[in-house]
């Protein structure tokens, strides 16, 4: 590779684009340097190049989770601090999201049974609040799925590829939601066919 092609593809597009001849381009320490990050459901890699310093760096991770990109990306930069004869600054990993949904899941799974439960008791029930409960938690399995990735922004395909954990908790809260909505109508109208 001749120089000047060097020096082509290591300088940023013009008009402030941020991608160009396949790489993006970030700026550290005020320094604007080319990088590609690429991933798959289980691997990560990441690669930069700092043609001033001399630096380059390949990042290979047998292990990514969308959730932890901040402390995969915050170890690239410790490369560039150790380089500059710096000390790192990592990014710690943050379970919080993961904790708080399958709290959610528990939660919801508590209250459905002991709703089912207290329905199925009650030998006079309030039809239209319990018709009503049951289509609110039927509507919201159907619609949960596209909440969330309108909330988040990202396609559902890419949460199951890329934090298949969190996939799983969001289908076990519409599981229970749809379980939940289904054994109303059910008790419901068994409560019906009795008073008939």
């Amino acid at each position: 590779m001749t120089e000047q092609n060097r020096k082509l593809l290591a300088s940023p597009p013009a008009d402030g684009n941020r991608y160009g001849f396949g790489w993006h381009f970030s700026t550290w320490d005020d320094e604007t340097y080319p990088f590609h990050v690429g991933a798959t459901p289980d691997y990560r890699a990441e690669i930069f190049f700092m043609p001033e310093h001399d630096w380059g760096a390949v990042l290979l991770i047998n292990k990514f989770h969308e959730l932890e990109a901040v402390p995969f990306l915050s170890m690239m930069d410790g490369i560039r601090s150790i380089l500059s004869g710096a000390a790192p600054s990592l990014a710690e990993m943050n379970h919080a999201p993961q904790w708080t949904l399958l709290a959610v899941v528990f939660l919801f799974a508590a209250l459905a049974v002991l709703g089912l439960i207290r329905l199925k008791r009650k030998t006079k029930t309030n039809k239209m609040v319990w018709l009503s409960i049951a289509v609110v938690a039927a509507g919201l399995a159907v619609a949960l799925i596209p909440l969330f990735t309108f909330s988040i922004g990202v396609p559902w395909r890419t949460i199951g590829l890329f934090a298949h954990d969190i996939a799983l908790l969001i289908r076990s809260w519409i599981a229970i939601l749809a379980i939940y909505g289904v054994g109303s109508f059910f008790l419901i109208f068994i409560h019906q066919s009795r008073r008939s």
